[in-house]
C-alpha cells in the first residue's frame, strides 16, 4: 500500500497524509523575545496597579488615624501641615514598595536598576534648563488638547489645586512633600526600576515606554502630555549621563521652581503675577534653545541612541508589552482614576 511516510510507517497504523508526500509542520514554539517583553510587562505594571493600591489604602488608613486623634478643630488649624505629611507619607508607601517588586520581581541589579554616578556639569546644566523648556512646551499642547476635548465632546478638565504654602515651616513642608519626594520616588520608579529593567530590549524602547507609563500614572489629561514630554526628556538624560541623579535634580527643579514663584507671584495683583509668569516662561524657552544649540555643537551625536540588536521591531516590542493581562489591569484602572479628572 503506497503512503506518504516511507516504508515502515503504516506498521504504526500511521493514515497517508492528504495534501502531499510530507507531514505537515509542527506548530511554532512561543516567540521567546516577546514572552521576556511579556513577562517583564506584567511585573512592571502590577507595581504600577499595586501604587494605586497603597495609594488608596494609605489615605484611608492616614484618614482614619486622625478622627481617632485629632478633633475637628485641631484638624482645621493644623490643615497645611496635615496635608503635606499625608502627601509626603502616601508618597514614600506607594513608591518605595512597588519599586522594590519592580526591581526584585524582575531580577534586576540594584546597581543597574538605580545608576549614580556624579554627573558633569557642562551636561547637567544644559539639560536642566531644556527639560524646563519642554514643560512649557507641554503646558501649551496641553492647554490646547484641553480646547479640543471641550470643544469637540464636552469634556471639562479639573484644574489642579495646589494651594500656595504659607510660612517658613509650611513652605519648606511643601517643598519636601511635592518637589523632593516626587523627584525622588518617581525618578527611582520609572528612569530607574522600569526604565532600566527594559533596557535589555532597546534604550529607545525603553525611553518611550517608561514615559508613557510616567504620564499615565498622573491620573488626569492636564499633565498628560507635559509628563510625556517631560519624561522623554530627563530619560534621555539620564541614559546620556548614566545616572539616575540627573533625573532626580531636574525633577526637582521643575518641581521647585514652580512652587517658588508661585509663592513669589500669588501676593501679587494677577495682571502682575500673569506678566512674570509670562517672563519666567519665556526665560524658560530662551535658555532652553539655547541649551539645545550648546549641546549640538558641543556633542554633535547628542540626541543619537544606541541600536538595538534585540531580534524584533520596536512596534513588535511595543505590542508585546502592552497586550499583556497586567498592562490591559494597569490601563483599565488607569482610565478609571482618569474620567475623575473630568467635570461630568
Amino acid at each position: 500500500m503506497n503512503n506518504y511516510y516511507g516504508p515502515d510507517d503504516n506498521q504504526y497504523g500511521r493514515p497517508p497524509h492528504r495534501n502531499g508526500p510530507f507531514p505537515p509542520p509542527a506548530p511554532p514554539l512561543r516567540n521567546p523575545y516577546k514572552s521576556a517583553i511579556r513577562r517583564n510587562s506584567n511585573m512592571i505594571c502590577v507595581g504600577l496597579v499595586l501604587i494605586y493600591v497603597v495609594m488608596f489604602f494609605v489615605a484611608y488608613i492616614s484618614e482614619s488615624l486622625l478622627d481617632v486623634f485629632l478633633t475637628a478643630q485641631q484638624r482645621t488649624d493644623l490643615h497645611p501641615y496635615i496635608s503635606d505629611l499625608q502627601d509626603l507619607a502616601i508618597y514614600v508607601f506607594s513608591f518605595a514598595a512597588p519599586c522594590l517588586v519592580i526591581v526584585l520581581g524582575i531580577g534586576v541589579p540594584g546597581r543597574a536598576a538605580f545608576p549614580m554616578r556624579r554627573p558633569k556639569a557642562s551636561l547637567m546644566i544644559p539639560a536642566l534648563f531644556f527639560c524646563l523648556s519642554i514643560t512649557i512646551l507641554g503646558a501649551y499642547l496641553s492647554g490646547m488638547l484641553s480646547i479640543i476635548l471641550e470643544q469637540s465632546f464636552g469634556l471639562v478638565q479639573k484644574p489642579l489645586d495646589f494651594p500656595t504654602p504659607h510660612g517658613a515651616l509650611q513652605i519648606i513642608m511643601n517643598f519636601i512633600s511635592v518637589a523632593l519626594a516626587p523627584a525622588i520616588l518617581e525618578e527611582m520608579v520609572f528612569r530607574g526600576a522600569i526604565m532600566q529593567s527594559l533596557r535589555r530590549y532597546g534604550d529607545s524602547f525603553a525611553l518611550i515606554t517608561s514615559a508613557i507609563l510616567f504620564s499615565m500614572c498622573h491620573g488626569n489629561m492636564i499633565q498628560a502630555v507635559p509628563t510625556f514630554l517631560l519624561g522623554l526628556a530627563i530619560g534621555y538624560f539620564v541614559l546620556r549621563t548614566g545616572s539616575l541623579l540627573t533625573g532626580m535634580i531636574i525633577h526637582f527643579a521643575n518641581n521647585g521652581l514652580a512652587i517658588l514663584w508661585d509663592i513669589l507671584f500669588s501676593p501679587l495683583p494677577v495682571e502682575i503675577g500673569d506678566s512674570l509668569y509670562l517672563g519666567v516662561y519665556a526665560l524658560y524657552m530662551l535658555m532652553g534653545a539655547a541649551s539645545l544649540v550648546f549641546l549640538l555643537v558641543k556633542h554633535p551625536r547628542m540626541f543619537r541612541t544606541i541600536p538595538s540588536n534585540y531580534p524584533l521591531t520596536e512596534p513588535q516590542k511595543h505590542a508585546a508589552f502592552y497586550i499583556t493581562p497586567g498592562c490591559i489591569a494597569f490601563l483599565v484602572l488607569t482610565f478609571f482614576v482618569v474620567r475623575f479628572s473630568f467635570v461630568w
